[in-house]
């Protein structure tokens, strides 16, 4: 197995924890309970805060410049997390991973990642 195979099989069952954790929160917030929204928001965004030093023992086995843009994108992730959560900020954890201009049925940014290790990989 390729080292961005791995990488990427090492994200995807994470960003489906994260995802499911954003549904949680998507679910409470229709259900009218804001408490329950803001926990697991807050999950998903400690979730994400914990992603980029997990995947250094995959980055670690790639040519450096490889791993550098990849590196820079994991850690980007992460650091926006940590924002949200210093600031405290339902808001900020929602859009974590959307772009601005996000519409229903499009796909986050750490699925276009994961996405992106697979076609680098032939997949």
């Amino acid at each position: 197995m390729s080292e961005l195979k791995a990488l990427a099989g090492f994200l995807q069952p994470y960003h489906d924890e994260v995802m499911g954790l954003e549904r949680q929160a998507l679910d409470a917030l229709a259900k009218g309970d804001t408490e329950a929204y803001t926990a697991s928001m807050k999950a998903k965004a400690e979730k994400m805060k914990d992603l980029y030093p997990l995947t250094l023992p995959y980055l670690e086995k790639l040519p450096a410049d490889q791993a550098k843009p990849l590196d820079r994108t994991l850690h980007g992730f992460s650091a926006s997390a940590n924002n949200g959560l210093r600031v405290n900020s339902p808001f900020y954890w929602s859009a974590l991973l959307w772009d601005d201009d996000a519409k229903p049925g499009d796909l986050d940014n750490l699925q276009k990642f994961i996405n992106s290790l697979l076609q680098a990989d032939g997949q």
